[in-house]
């Protein structure tokens, strides 16, 4: 064999196998028409997550492992904590009229040792600003904002997700 010809035959054996693969892609008009894509597609913001102990440990002592689906996080247009009204064999409403009703849904997870997670819809009359509350109903332990306050702007129509709203769990001590 010829010392010349080692080159080419190089590059017969390793392109032509590539070349023979390739297959050309087609372009947008040539798409099958009877793809089914929705028309009307509904884009909800959402805001969530996530709900961890600040001293689990402490935690655990006291309650044991404490279920993600134990804590409940709403979404509401006024302050839960000066406008609600009690009526017994009722449930709590506001004294000021929303222009949505709230929106509560279950953390997941395993136990608040691990993070509890949460992701909620926000409603599309919901406004600019509002109250984003996470409840848990053991006696001692509170759960607040970490690294942001109430009310809240909500994300704006460009950004449809918020991933930022994090909980930290704490228990209270009494000195």
């Amino acid at each position: 064999m010829n010392v010349n010809s080692l080159p080419l035959l190089l590059a017969l054996t390793t392109l032509l196998p590539m070349a023979a693969q390739a297959q050309p892609i087609p372009s947008p008009g040539n798409l099958s028409p009877n793809l089914d894509v929705p028309k009307n597609v509904n884009i909800r913001t959402t805001i969530s997550g996530t709900i961890t102990a600040k001293n689990p440990d402490q935690i655990l002592k006291a309650y044991g492992p404490v279920k993600c689906n134990q804590f409940k996080v709403t979404l509401r247009q006024s302050d839960p904590n000066y406008v609600t009204v009690r009526v017994p064999g009722q449930p709590a409403r506001s004294r000021f009229p929303d222009s949505y009703a709230p929106v509560t849904v279950q953390a997941t997870g395993n136990h608040i040792g691990l993070g509890c997670k949460f992701s909620l819809a926000v409603p599309a009359n919901a406004g600019e600003k509002a109250y984003l509350v996470a409840e848990v109903p053991l006696e001692w332990l509170r759960v607040s904002p970490s690294g942001w306050q109430n009310p809240m702007p909500l994300p704006i129509a460009g950004f449809k997700h918020d991933g930022g709203r994090n909980f930290v769990a704490n228990l209270v001590e009494i000195k």
